[in-house]
């Protein structure tokens, strides 16, 4: 389970442990959330992942109010279109 807050919308969603989804971005580990979860804000940082095939540039937003397993932790997150809320890496726990 993970919880963040972003402009005053509190999240609680449940995530999937992906020991090869290992991404960090600035020394501070980059949560996967789902499209759906979309803060339609703009961002100018980009991460570039793996998709198996190529590497993609994906624009990466910083969070600062998140809580994995009752634990404040910074990181980064970035969007796709994934069959889960959320996919978490061993990096952040």
């Amino acid at each position: 389970k993970i919880e963040f807050k972003f402009i005053d919308e509190c999240y609680s969603l449940v995530a999937f442990y992906d020991t090869g989804c290992d991404i960090y971005y600035k020394g501070y580990p980059v949560i996967v959330l789902n499209n759906k979860y979309h803060f339609n804000i703009y961002s100018d940082e980009y991460v570039y992942i793996n998709s198996g095939i190529n590497d993609i540039k994906v624009p990466v937003y910083k969070l600062n109010n998140f809580t994995i397993l009752g634990r404040k932790i910074v990181c980064y997150c970035i969007f796709l279109n994934i069959n889960y809320d959320a996919l978490i890496g061993s990096n952040v726990l």
